[in-house]
């Protein structure tokens, strides 16, 4: 079986997360772990799975006008929210793309704003940065992300490994 992630969007015009089972001929909702107390939005953008027990799917929840990055897990039975570390000095951030090797090795990408408004068209030279993550198996961490020198701001937006030490992305 495959599962799939993808966001809806309610009657009330905001988006919530849905996830998704392949069994062999036919598409079944699955039930999305509950989106953190006081969220008024939540999205899934990406998901990677290593084996039939072991996924991840990324994107982002809204808490108090605050955009988070946020990661779930499958274990085989159901979905769960992960921690996330955040970067410090963002006021917003949000996951786009995810890669799995194995269930102990992760790579996802994203951005990360210094306030709400740069995260739209770049507003000043770092204002939007890359954010590349990294899973070891226990927990995830911030990772230096590629920047072009001089860009006004930068945003990771697809990932791919092939092995546990080399990945490859673009934004």
């Amino acid at each position: 079986s495959s599962d799939v992630c993808s966001s809806d969007l309610r009657t009330d015009g905001r988006r919530s997360m849905t996830l998704f089972r392949w069994s062999g001929g036919t598409w079944s909702a699955v039930d999305a772990p509950a989106p953190p107390s006081g969220a008024t939005e939540s999205a899934l953008q990406s998901i990677s799975c290593p084996s039939a027990t072991s996924c991840r799917a990324v994107g982002s929840v809204e808490v108090a006008g605050k955009t988070r990055a946020m990661i779930v897990r499958w274990n085989g039975t159901d979905w769960k929210a992960m921690a996330v570390p955040q970067p410090s000095l963002a006021a917003s951030s949000a996951l786009l793309d995810i890669s799995c090797v194995a269930a102990s090795n992760c790579t996802t990408v994203g951005l990360s704003c210094k306030t709400a408004t740069t995260c739209g068209p770049q507003t000043g030279t770092g204002a939007r940065r890359g954010l590349v993550m990294r899973w070891n198996g226990s927990s995830w961490a911030i990772v230096p992300s590629p920047a072009p020198t001089g860009a006004a701001g930068v945003e990771v937006s697809g990932i791919s490994c092939p092995t546990s030490t080399m990945c490859l992305a673009v934004g």
